[in-house]
């Protein structure tokens, strides 16, 4: 389905409150992103975003929430980098199908993992309407602050 008919083709499903997987981008504009994350019954939504739960993404972001170890790899490296900078290794644990890795189904993988999580009520990195909201304000202010320059 086409980004223009989103809503339409939404609007019966959101208003019976089941489960929902919508293709990035959710909606055309903010207005309409957050129309849709807002309409209907209470019920589990969730947008196409795969670099979210890419594990390679997860693995940055753990590795630099963890500031001190984080800052001490880079000095080191610093250090090494004098001549050439080797590649950090990716912990295996990030990576629930490394057969696909490399693949365009890969990300894909670990998105519909992470919405099985969300649903069986786990712990859960599943991209939300929420998501693809934030992620729609990002870009109208970045249009917006280019509008300007």
């Amino acid at each position: 389905m086409r980004v223009p008919e989103h809503r339409e083709l939404l609007g019966p499903v959101l208003e019976s409150g089941k489960v929902v997987l919508c293709e990035w981008p959710l909606a055309r504009d903010l207005a309409e992103a957050e129309f849709l994350r807002d309409s209907g019954r209470p019920g589990p939504r969730f947008t196409g975003l795969q670099g979210h739960v890419s594990p390679t993404i997860l693995w940055l972001r753990d590795l630099i929430g963890d500031t001190i170890p984080f800052a001490h790899a880079l000095d080191m490296q610093g250090v090494l980098l004098r001549e050439e900078m080797a590649p950090l290794e990716q912990p295996a644990v990030y990576d629930r199908f490394p057969e696909l890795a490399g693949t365009m189904a890969h990300n894909v993988a670990h998105l519909y993992a992470q919405i099985v999580e969300a649903l069986a009520g786990q712990d859960s990195e599943a991209p939300t309407f929420e998501d693809g909201v934030e992620l729609h304000r990002s870009l109208e202010s970045i249009a917006r602050r280019a509008e300007v320059s």
